[in-house]
């Protein structure tokens, strides 16, 4: 059963992941959609006090150093 705070962790860790493509890594919003259904990984994590959250991962080594 997911809880209305994992969705609510989920959706801030995915628009945080849309900062950092677009904000750091300088993608734009319409590719950086796509290579977050590809290549974002989420992990749910629970704390020992009972709390819950959320980390969106993404492979550094799918970006190409110039």
């Amino acid at each position: 059963m997911v809880t209305y705070n994992r969705i609510a962790a989920t959706k801030i860790a995915l628009r945080e992941m849309l900062h950092y493509l677009t904000t750091v890594r300088g993608l734009p919003v319409i590719d950086a959609y796509p290579l977050m259904s590809i290549a974002v990984d989420l992990s749910i994590t629970q704390l020992v006090d009972g709390r819950k959250g959320v980390h969106a991962m993404l492979p550094k080594a799918i970006f190409v150093v110039q």
